[in-house]
């Protein structure tokens, strides 16, 4: 779960510095993509006015020169008159006279000329200003629209893994608490499997304690359920061996260490518990458990513990000696 946990924080905070990361770039593109549309229409704008005037200009030109010819081929008309000998110098003064006044009228058409074509070139880098406008507006509102398109797509797809992401983590999230259900209740049902053969075990002593009260006329055994201590069905020992090592300290069962459970025919018919030989110490020791009629297949694993390890759970003479481990 804290892994998962880790996992989804460190996700959210990646998808979150990438959104941001994305965000701040389409920013620069959309700035970018302003400043190269307006540069692009300045240019066009630019571009025609130029051309306009240069074709007025080339206009003017040609004019210029035509009016150039003429003066000069007046000129040469004058000069190269049969009469020019006999002529007096003030009718060449006239003549004179007449072709500055055209030269001043020509030179004053030419100016008033270019200042009409001035005043055309203006109007109509005006006029295109005019009609470039609402395409321009139209053009940014196109790109905020796109822009915004975009950002919710890429909502809509960041929602939709986040969903898809919390959906998967919510169906480990089930899967893990059906596993843990599954396994209490299969751990419940073992502890009352346990339970059931213990109190099945404990019915069978109680028998078999009763039976032997009514034969020897002594008392039942004290046995509880797992993790409470019996006493063993011993006969009182005597004096001489009130302070020996024989299993008169209490048993206690313990369903977690390994037992060795062997058929009932290989024990004689009286409930039995043999510890292994093992010096006198602390330790837990493995018990062999065999009771006649029980099955020992179904029998979970028991310990008999006793803080005197080493001696026959029956005090001597007490009962029959087992039998050799071989089959009948």
């Amino acid at each position: 779960m804290e892994k998962i946990q880790k996992q989804n924080k460190e996700l959210r905070r990646s998808v979150t510095e990438l959104q941001h990361e994305v965000r701040q770039l389409k920013e620069q593109l959309a700035e970018k993509d302003e400043q190269l549309s307006r540069t692009i229409t300045r240019r066009q704008i630019r571009t025609v006015a130029h051309v306009d005037a240069l074709t007025q200009l080339n206009q003017a030109r040609a004019d210029l020169k035509v009016s150039q010819e003429k003066c000069s081929d007046l000129e040469e008309k004058l000069q190269k008159g049969p009469n020019d000998s006999h002529q007096s110098p003030e009718h060449g003064d006239h003549v004179r006279g007449q072709q500055t006044e055209k030269v001043e009228t020509s030179n004053i058409e030419l100016s008033k000329k270019e200042e009409a074509l001035k005043l055309q070139f203006l109007e109509k880098e005006q006029q295109m200003q005019a009609w470039m406008r609402p395409r321009l507006i139209s053009m940014q509102e196109e790109f905020q629209k796109k822009l915004l398109e975009e950002r919710e797509k890429d909502q809509r797809e960041m929602t939709q893994q986040w969903r898809k992401h919390q959906s998967e983590l919510q169906e480990k999230l089930q899967e893990q608490e059906t596993l843990q259900k599954q396994q209490e209740e299969e751990r419940k049902q073992e502890t009352e499997r346990f339970q059931e053969q213990l109190q099945q075990l404990w019915n069978y002593i109680v028998k078999k304690e009763k039976k032997k009260k009514k034969k020897k006329g002594l008392p039942p055994p004290v046995c509880l359920l797992p993790s409470v201590v019996f006493h063993s069905t011993c006969q009182p020992l005597p004096p001489h061996q009130a302070n020996s090592t024989h299993l008169s300290a209490p048993l206690q069962l313990i369903p977690d260490l390994p037992v060795f459970i062997l058929p009932p025919r290989l024990f004689p018919r009286k409930p039995a518990c043999f510890l292994s030989p093992t010096t006198h110490s602390a330790s837990v020791a493995p018990a062999i458990i065999s009771f006649p009629g029980f099955d020992s297949s179904a029998w979970p694993r028991l310990v008999c513990r006793s803080p005197l390890i080493g001696t026959s759970a029956l005090p001597p003479g007490s009962g029959p000696s087992p039998r050799p481990f071989h089959q009948e």
